[in-house]
């Protein structure tokens, strides 16, 4: 059984539940590491393209015919269109099928808000919301508009008041940032909305259980660095929003048991990091840990390669496995995968999560290999070798190789490892080949910046962190840094140190030269 989860798709509650999987990089040191060409991410299989229009807005999946297949949901905000593609049980998809929608739609979500089995879609516009039931073949009826009065930026389809009922809730710039709950009359129409507070810049909205008291919380990100919470009270009302801090401006959440405590964690972006923050199963966060990532703008959550532990895709194709205590490998690419958004769901019905995204060609299909276990091939664990000692800002090689418990190198390696870069660098990842023979040399590899010795280090899922020690030197001197006390007496000698740096600030010893010394003080004696 996996776990994942989808943004914005939401099913009537009765089968809408957070389930919970039973299953740093430290801010340290100026690494760069060159980017390696493309391969397959072992865990999933070349992705299928599907040509039906370039760079939708969105991609969400859902059963939007009854056949217990999950389709493919595209939003293209720009036409005003929905587009649905039909799965079939071998995980290819039929033509899609075109709904209009409002004009300028920012975001869609999902539930059956009318109660008969078939699942609808709502969708937000800068000042309204709308809803368009489903017909049950992938198709839907013209959609019922609800002025909500705010520039709606995000919308979200929960049960607050626990009547069965799916109600909506959006977040929005509007009013100093504010949030708008429609509530579900029962015969699935909504009710006028009810504006909450939200603080600066409504930016997004998810609905989560993060107490665990079984009522449905509302999650805000906003233009702090911040996310607000603020706990159902399971009768449509919400307390007070509190803040936690995210030390980054997040662009999306996502959420899941990262650490395995029954508690839910969340997964926050900025667009180049990646923020863990682990949950207290109270609705306050705690910082966790850190991974630089590529531009990101969307997350999700989900058991990609099948060891229990969840892992977190962002939209740029990048996926960080999760280690199952609230820390991560570090991320490595899905090629191909890169786009606006993406969405997972088990589309051939194997068990495993596939994944959907939108891309530059339309709508690409990676199914799931779930074949990392049998690509280790023997192997036990990895050896980083690099230089003995190398020059800062210099590049130097990297050689990995995977080797088995008597140390000889496994030819048959076909793993993927991901190496530590820091916060704003891109993540680097290297797909191994037969043509490697277990070891990969990465010329001109990486290249260090700060002086002394530092750590590279390489991961993989399913093998122990490997690392290798360098010694940086700093480089050629390229500046003079002088310091003295700020305050003297006149006429009194005072000390003044004068150092030699390179381009990266290190102190360049074995510097020689003369140093000439000018003061604006013309009685100086120097």
């Amino acid at each position: 059984m996996f776990w994942f989860g989808n943004r914005k798709h939401r099913k009537s509650k009765k089968t809408r539940r957070v389930e919970r999987a039973k299953a740093s990089l430290s801010s340290p040191r100026r690494t760069f590491v060159e980017h390696l060409e493309q391969r397959t991410l072992l865990t999933m299989l070349p992705p299928v393209t599907y040509p039906v229009g370039p760079n939708p807005t969105s991609v969400q999946t859902g059963d939007f015919n009854g056949d217990g297949r999950p389709d493919i949901l595209a939003l293209y905000s720009s036409a005003s269109q929905a587009t649905v593609m039909l799965g079939n049980a071998d995980g290819t998809f039929r033509a899609p099928a075109n709904s209009v929608t409002e004009p300028f739609t920012h975001q869609l979500a999902m539930g059956d808000f009318n109660h008969d089995g078939k699942l609808d879609v709502a969708d937000n516009d800068t000042t309204s919301v709308g809803i368009q039931f489903g017909n049950g073949d992938g198709t839907f009826q013209p959609p019922v508009i609800y002025p909500i009065g705010a520039s709606a930026n995000d919308i979200e389809v929960g049960d607050y008041n626990h009547d069965g009922y799916d109600d909506i809730d959006t977040a929005s710039f509007s009013y100093g940032g504010t949030s708008q709950l429609l509530m579900n009359d029962g015969t699935g129409n909504l009710l006028p909305p009810r504006n909450y507070a939200i603080g600066i810049y409504g930016r997004e909205v998810h609905s989560v259980d993060v107490n665990g008291d079984g009522n449905e919380d509302l999650i805000q990100s906003n233009a702090s660095s911040t996310i607000g919470v603020m706990l159902g009270n399971g009768d449509g009302t919400f307390q007070g929003m509190v803040n936690d801090n995210t030390g980054i401006v997040p662009t999306d959440i996502a959420f899941g048991d990262f650490n395995k405590d029954g508690h839910l964690d969340a997964a926050v972006t900025n667009g180049t990091a990646l923020d863990i923050l682990l949950g207290s199963g109270t609705g306050a966060f705690q910082t966790g840990s850190t991974y630089p990532i590529n531009t990101a703008s969307h997350l999700q959550v989900a058991d990609l390669n099948g060891d229990g532990n969840l892992d977190v895709l962002t939209n740029a194709g990048d996926v960080a496995y999760g280690r199952g205590d609230g820390t991560f490998y570090a991320p490595v690419a899905m090629p191909g995968m890169a786009g606006s958004s993406a969405a997972v769901g088990d589309f051939n019905g194997d068990l495993s999560p596939d994944v959907v995204a939108s891309t530059s060609g339309g709508i690409g299909v990676s199914l799931n290999a779930h074949n990392d276990a049998a690509a280790l091939a023997g192997a036990v664990g990895l050896v980083v070798t690099v230089p003995s000692s190398v020059t800062a800002g210099s590049p130097f090689a990297v050689t990995i190789s995977a080797v088995d418990a008597n140390g000889n190198i496994v030819p048959g390696f076909l793993g993927t490892v991901g190496v530590t870069s820091i916060a704003g660098q891109a993540p680097v990842s290297y797909t191994f080949t037969n043509a490697d023979g277990g070891a990969h040399v990465i010329v001109s590899g990486a290249t260090l910046f700060a002086a002394g010795q530092q750590t590279i280090t390489v991961t993989s899922p399913f093998l122990p962190d490997a690392s290798a020690t360098v010694l940086v030197n700093a480089a050629a001197a390229s500046k003079l840094s002088v310091s003295a006390p700020t305050t003297g007496a006149a006429g009194q000698a005072a000390s003044v140190t004068v150092s030699a740096l390179d381009p990266y600030g290190n102190v360049a010893q074995s510097y020689a030269g003369t140093m000439h010394f000018t003061s604006s003080d013309a009685q100086a004696v120097l």
